[in-house]
């Protein structure tokens, strides 16, 4: 069962849960899963065009488009980046 890291400014969307285990053979299919159980999540997610993910501390290059092919294996860790700019 994969597992998604939540990033910190995306937490209050999904209970306030670092990391949640999700069930998924690819990585469109997980974060659909992912996206069901907290609906909040669903703009940052397939609405940013800021989003770098990174799958056992890889990204992955690919867009949204190309996430059906990013297959997914038991215990792998999914990292969802999004860049926060200060001043």
């Amino acid at each position: 069962m994969p597992k998604v890291i939540i990033p910190s400014p995306l937490r209050e969307y999904a209970d306030d849960q670092f990391e949640i285990n999700l069930d998924g053979d690819n990585l469109a299919e997980t974060l659909e899963t992912l996206v069901s159980m907290y609906p909040e999540l669903k703009p940052a997610i397939t609405g940013s065009m800021f989003l770098s993910v990174f799958i056992n501390g890889k990204r992955i290059d690919s867009g949204m488009e190309g996430w059906n092919s990013v297959i997914l294996n038991k215990g792998d860790e999914i990292s969802l980046i999004i860049p926060i700019a200060g001043g």
